[in-house]
């Protein structure tokens, strides 16, 4: 941008003051220097010695320029020189501004503010109204200092603003001359738009600006089996952007991150994280970079890191323990989770995670309608084979299955029992070593189709699914096609199948503790500001209702945050799934965009060149009266000084060396 293709001044009259450098010139010609006192020889004085009367030399024109120059720069400077493309206001009434202050305008807040600082220099002396629309109308008439204090403590709101309610607070206002109104929008449609810019220009005359580019938001994230999903919306979806999003864990370190690009004419992109399940709980939220606004970043839920496991079993309590499945899964969970026994609804009455069943071949009546249910909210139902599932299933299975069973290295059988293949790298369980001596002897199959491959989170050597898993709603339901002891496989016997629970756990949602699920209201732990900033809840927040939790708004009431009590926090977030994002519409006049706006004060520049010049006088006014030393004489000083400078002695690892040269 050039800032000087416009230039204009606050104080125009004072450029008047310039006519009077010619006579600065004169009384600057007609006043002699002072003497220099020079030191001569007596007989060179006398023979120098003239009768005619000396008078003194007059100052250098040099040294006029020099002074005339310092003296322009401050008439200048005073006269208040502005360069740039100003705001113009039109009307001469007062200076009305309407301010767009939700989280959409967060992110390039310090244009708005730089904007609002050259609007109340260009309003001079004007009465000022500054009215914020995510705020209480305030539409008190401003001197310009006190103007000037609240706009620079205007700051974002992490809620959405109410345009409506300020622009009718603005109507309603007696004004002694029609103002000028500027409205500084955030560029985002909440449906009175075109109702706003109505009732505005009948109020004064009105001037918008908005921001082009417009705001970035980031929907709740999507859990998948070897990541999140992520996805970022805009507003307009005219040409390419492209943005980075990023997991944060509880220190601000980075812990995974991945580009995203809108294309021409797409207002959503889509990015993967890619991460091990180990540090899935570690993330406590997710943003977009450099895009600071509450409507960027996506609060993880940290209620997630303490899982409470439900274990369901059909076979007889008096079964032997080393022969009961369910005496295998507890001892693999136990060290990680909280494990409760008991029928399917009690342990969801429960509010537990994780779900797993053990050889229950049917889930039947009112069961059915909870654990489907159970799982579209986010929980995750795992289901082992057995002799029961055999002889069919219901269709809370990842798969279809076949009747009946595979038998391996039977003596009816002429396979062997197979070995487990690596695991994938799209699978949650990749990186975890296959021991050689975990075999398969018998196994659910699941009937063959195009989506099986894609569904196979762990295979046999042959081929043949192992661990199949199928994400519905929020949750997931996940099939071994082996039972949970070593009835069917050796594999309850080994490390790995503690390891393959403990990557499920950590695949599953979490759960809400008895404490949290108790709760009638669930008071903020800490919230959000309008840059997406962690601070401490203010003191107008006020508790949300666990029941409502759902249908509640975002309000200065109920700002974004984390809410509940410490340790088990449920997110509130600013954007959730159903919210879009809009460009205005037409509103019957021209959007001026931010950019291009701004003007440079060329007061501080100017008086500082000024300044500069009245040293540089000084410093030749006293070496032309003798009070400076001789450059000259200075320069033969450090001449001399280097030529008598003694030279370096010999190190005493370099004796051997001067020794041996001078042999």
């Amino acid at each position: 941008m050039n800032w000087f293709s416009s230039l204009s001044f606050g104080a125009p009259w004072i450029l008047a003051a310039l006519v009077a450098l010619p006579a600065i010139w004169w009384l600057l010609r007609v006043t002699p220097p002072a003497p220099r006192r020079t030191v001569f020889p007596p007989l060179r004085l006398l023979l120098g010695l003239r009768d005619a009367q000396q008078t003194p030399a007059r100052t250098p024109w040099w040294l006029l320029l020099l002074r005339l120059v310092a003296a322009a720069l401050v008439i200048l400077a005073l006269a208040e020189p502005l360069a740039g493309r100003a705001p113009v206001l039109g009307s001469k009434g007062p200076l009305v501004l309407l301010v767009d202050n939700g989280w959409t305008a967060a992110a390039r807040w310090q244009a708005r503010r730089t904007l609002m600082d050259d609007l109340l220099h260009s309003a001079g002396d004007r009465g000022v109204v500054i009215v914020a629309t995510a705020d209480a109308p305030n539409t008190d008439i401003l001197d310009a200092a006190r103007a000037a204090r609240v706009a620079a403590a205007l700051a974002p709101r992490p809620w959405l603003p109410d345009r409506r309610t300020a622009a009718e607070a603005i109507a309603h206002m007696k004004f002694s001359a029609r103002p000028q109104i500027v409205w500084l929008s955030d560029g985002i449609e909440d449906g009175h738009g075109q109702e706003v810019a109505k009732i505005l220009s009948h109020a004064g005359a009105l001037k918008i600006y908005g921001d082009a580019q417009g705001p970035l938001a980031l929907l709740p994230p999507v859990s998948a089996a070897n990541g999140f999903t992520l996805t970022a919306m805009r507003a307009s979806p005219a040409g390419a952007r492209g943005a980075r999003v990023a997991a944060i864990g509880a220190h601000g370190e980075e812990l995974a991150a991945a580009d995203l690009r809108f294309r021409d004419g797409d207002n959503r992109a889509l990015a993967h994280l890619r991460l091990p399940l180990e540090i899935r709980n570690q993330i406590t939220r997710f943003a977009i970079a450099n895009e600071d606004s509450a409507g960027a970043v996506q609060l993880a839920d940290t209620g997630g890191a303490m899982r409470r496991v439900g274990l369901v079993s059909a076979a007889s309590q008096d079964e032997q323990p080393l022969l009961s499945d369910v005496y295998y899964l507890e001892r693999a969970l136990a060290p990680y989770a909280e494990i409760r026994k008991g029928t399917m609804s009690d342990l969801i009455a429960q509010h537990v995670a994780v779900l797993v069943l053990a050889d229950i071949g049917k889930i039947g009546g009112a069961d059915h309608a909870l654990v489907e249910n159970f799982v579209k909210d986010g929980g995750m139902l795992i289901r082992f084979a057995g002799p029961r599932m055999s002889n069919g299933a219901d269709d809370l299975v990842p798969v279809p299955l076949r009747s009946g069973g595979r038998y391996l290295g039977s003596a009816m059988a002429w396979a062997e029992p197979q070995h487990l293949a690596p695991f994938g790298d799209t699978s949650p369980f990749a990186g975890l070593r296959v021991p050689p001596e975990v075999t398969v002897s018998r196994q659910i199959l699941a009937q063959p189709s195009i989506a099986l491959s894609g569904q196979s989170w762990a295979r046999l050597a042959d081929g043949t699914p192992l661990v199949t898993a199928q994400q519905r709603g929020q949750g997931w339901i996940v099939l071994f096609h082996i039972t949970a002891g070593p009835a069917w496989s050796s594999l309850p016997l080994s490390g790995l199948y503690v390891d393959m629970l403990r990557r499920l756990l950590a695949l599953s949602s979490g759960a809400r503790t008895q404490a949290l699920a108790g709760l009638s209201s669930l008071p903020p732990v800490t919230t959000l500001d309008g840059f997406g900033r962690e601070r401490t809840p203010p003191a107008e927040a006020l508790p949300l209702r666990a029941a409502d939790i759902a249908k509640t708004s975002i309000s200065a009431s109920h700002p974004p945050g984390l809410y509940g009590a410490q340790g088990i926090e449920t997110p509130f977030n600013a954007v959730t799934s159903h919210d879009t994002l809009l460009p205005l519409g037409d509103l019957g006049s021209t959007i001026a965009p931010y950019e291009g706006t701004h003007v440079l004060a060329l007061r501080p520049l100017l008086l500082s060149a000024a300044i500069l010049l009245v040293l540089i006088d000084a410093l030749i006014s006293l070496g032309l009266r003798g009070h400076l030393p001789d450059p000259r004489r200075l320069f033969a000083g450090a001449l001399l000084s280097l030529l008598v400078m003694p030279l370096p002695r010999a190190r005493a690892d370099d004796t051997l060396a001067l020794k041996a040269s001078l042999d």
